[in-house]
């Protein structure tokens, strides 16, 4: 594993029924020096045995309690033999020519700190998901296109303020030097924050419509965007947004918009 070139993270709590989709499709994708590392929050569905048993090559780390999405994943990071870090959520499933799309752009642009992926849902597919994401004024975030039927519209590679964790890769040294994901998020708008500071540090970020992958959209948490971990972690992650990456003068500013 010395000559792993990219590292594939995926976060799994009681996900054992998305798991051989995601993980077939990635040994089917185009670049061998690869690992995958799955960070296991203490799952109770049987995931790691199933693990064991069918994919026996992977980096399984078992954790003894439910971390949440942002500190699981800091934690694989930190594990990690890849030069490039890949976030993939556990209910996607990704198509040849995903990852080294991803791997050129980071390659070629010193400048460019993240990328992200064209997500599309899983049913219907031709869905989006996500193109990209932009940051608002009151701390939170918003997929651009969801819903739409995708007819080619965002398929121009281009900057945007944020990327979907659900399939973004950085450069582990990068990432750990801006201290990862912030682990008190647990889950929904870390990677709005952390591209947020990626943004502040001097790099760009990227949306990049040639890595596409299909995504069970709350296939973890519910496909609602009304379902109560939705909203509840949420609402309290764009506050600690505007708290952590404003400057001082200006975080009144959306509380009093709000």
């Amino acid at each position: 594993m010395n000559n792993v070139k990219c590292s594939i993270i995926i976060v799994n709590y009681n996900g054992k029924h998305h798991l051989n989709e995601c993980i077939q499709s990635i040994n089917e994708s185009e670049i061998d020096k690869k690992e995958i590392i799955v960070v296991d929050n203490a799952s109770q569905d049987g995931s790691q045995v199933f693990l064991k048993n069918n994919f026996p090559d992977i980096k399984l780390l078992e954790l003894k309690k439910n971390y949440g999405f942002a500190r699981a994943n800091n934690i694989g990071a930190k594990e990690a033999k890849g030069k490039y870090l890949v976030f993939l959520n556990n209910d996607t499933i990704v198509t040849k020519g995903w990852l080294s799309s991803l791997i050129d752009i980071l390659e070629k642009y010193p400048e460019i700190g993240v990328v992200g992926s064209k997500l599309l849902l899983y049913d219907p597919p031709n869905r989006l998901n996500s193109a990209g994401a932009n940051i608002v004024f009151n701390g939170g975030g918003y997929d651009i296109g969801f819903l739409e039927k995708d007819t080619g519209q965002h398929d121009i590679p281009c900057e945007r303020g944020a990327v979907c964790a659900a399939s973004m890769m950085v450069r582990k040294d990068e990432f750990l030097a801006l201290g990862g994901f912030d682990d008190f998020y647990f889950m929904y708008f870390e990677d709005v924050d952390l591209c947020w500071r990626y943004w502040l540090s001097g790099y760009k970020v990227l949306y990049v419509p040639q890595s596409v992958v299909y995504h069970k959209f709350g296939g973890t948490s519910g496909d609602s965007r009304h379902a109560p971990l939705r909203v509840f972690y949420g609402t309290r992650n764009s506050l600690f947004n505007i708290v952590k990456n404003y400057e001082c003068k200006n975080i009144p500013v959306p509380f009093i918009f709000n």
